[in-house]
């Protein structure tokens, strides 16, 4: 069964509008990171409505916030897959060493939101011991 709450229903139209408009204008078009929550109530929604040229994609495997890409009937689910380097965008913090290890996930969340960066749009970040990352599209 698929839930009709008010946030639920904003969610299928906004599903919706990406569909007709992938159609409509031959694009590859995708949503802001969704939750597994959203994810399930989108999956579910497209099994419903009966469509299937969707990826959900976060980035790498297993990742637990995804967009879903959803892609015209002239473009494979192949060639989709190929192009998500124009889809996604990495952002890489160098640090000098005298500030490796010195700012949290807060901090580093905090600067990119300064940016005007809308938190829906980032994809956790990955500390390394160098360096830190954040995707985004």
């Amino acid at each position: 069964m698929i839930e009709e709450d008010d946030s639920s229903k904003l969610l299928y139209s906004r599903i919706d509008d990406k569909i007709k408009l992938s159609k409509t204008k031959n694009k590859i078009l995708y949503t802001d990171f969704l939750n597994n929550i959203e994810i399930n109530k989108v999956s579910k929604y497209l099994s419903k409505i009966k469509f299937k040229q969707y990826i959900f994609f976060g980035g790498f495997e297993n990742a637990e916030r995804k967009i879903c890409i959803i892609y015209p009937e002239k473009f494979s689910k192949d060639m989709v897959e190929k192009n998500y380097e124009k889809i996604f965008s990495v952002i890489r913090i160098n640090l000098p060493n005298e500030n490796k290890g010195k700012y949290t996930h807060k901090e580093y969340l905090g600067g990119m939101m300064k940016f005007g960066i809308d938190r829906r749009k980032l994809r956790r970040y990955y500390s390394r011991r160098y360096r830190s990352r954040y995707s985004n599209f």
